[in-house]
């Protein structure tokens, strides 16, 4: 099967998803149906493409979810537009309207943002020359970089066309630099969408049993996500780096808590945040930049 059949069983799957969301009943045969198309990445012919793929079942699976739990966008093509948005993690269940306008500070951001990613780029390039410690270092601050200006691009590209339209949607990524710990980066400011989707489905039902219960279960749903993504372009060694990495966070998370992180100096405390996340970095860069094929 090629990638496009498998995107276009895909697509007539989320139309039935979207047309059932209207009743319970019929989201939860909704949500049943997107559960059965997870083993269709495995049908495709390639390698890595599957995981676009795989992104795709598992956006659609979590939407179908969200409609059977209720409440639900009111309609059909709503309902096909949040499914089709989350897939740019763009979350448009209540959208908001606005006086049309172009939003300057929104080119700004992402203006400031490109030149970051470019001098980010040209650091990585430039460590060619360093010897290994040195520049496995430079390459993972690069790395972090990039990937926090590639989200502040997308993050202002949305809201600048957003608000050219008279729409206001919740951010794709809230500033993730200026989080001042990690409980406050994965909770807030990095993907929203999925943050309240988890918040909602795994954190507060389990936070009965304790919080800390919660918290660990929320980050190995994190982990179990990330993992069915990356298993259809990377091997097993892989799928236990990011699985650990995930893991990690909430071990992360409690000790910022038994230290008082919010409390700290801001810069102190953004210092925190991302030395934790750049400790646990190799974890998770590595198996992506062999996908990429890129090395450090």
């Amino acid at each position: 099967m090629t990638l496009l059949t498998g995107f276009a069983i895909w697509a007539a799957a989320m139309l039935g998803v979207a047309a059932l969301g209207g009743t319970r009943r019929g989201a939860q045969v909704g949500a049943f149906l997107a559960a059965c198309l997870l083993p269709l990445p495995l049908l495709v012919d390639g390698g890595s493409s599957r995981a676009l793929l795989a992104f795709a079942v598992a956006v659609g699976l979590a939407c179908a979810i969200d409609f059977a739990s209720g409440p639900a966008p009111a309609g059909t093509a709503p309902r096909l537009v949040y499914i089709v948005s989350f897939l740019g993690l763009v979350d448009t269940f209540s959208p908001t309207r606005r006086p049309a306008s172009l939003d300057g500070r929104a080119v700004a951001r992402i203006l400031i943002a490109s030149m970051v990613a470019i001098a980010a780029s040209a650091a990585w390039e430039m460590s060619n020359d360093f010897v290994a410690p040195a520049r496995y270092l430079v390459r993972y601050l690069c790395a972090a970089v990039l990937i926090l200006a590639a989200a502040e691009i997308v993050s202002h590209s949305v809201r600048f066309a957003t608000s050219a339209f008279g729409l206001t949607v919740r951010p794709v990524h809230e500033s993730p630099h200026l989080s001042r710990s990690v409980g406050e980066f994965w909770s807030r400011r990095w993907n929203p969408a999925t943050a309240r989707w988890l918040r909602r489905h795994s954190f507060l039902p389990l936070a009965r049993r304790g919080a800390v219960v919660a918290l660990f279960a929320t980050f190995a749903a994190s982990a179990l996500l990330h993992i069915y993504l990356l298993s259809f372009a990377a091997d097993p060694s892989a799928l236990v780096s990011w699985g650990v990495f995930f893991l990690a966070q909430p071990v992360a998370i409690l000790t910022e808590k038994r230290m008082n992180v919010r409390r700290w100096p801001p810069v102190a405390a953004r210092v925190w945040t991302f030395s934790a996340l750049l400790a646990l970095s190799p974890l998770l860069f590595g198996p992506a930049l062999h996908v990429l094929h890129l090395t450090l």
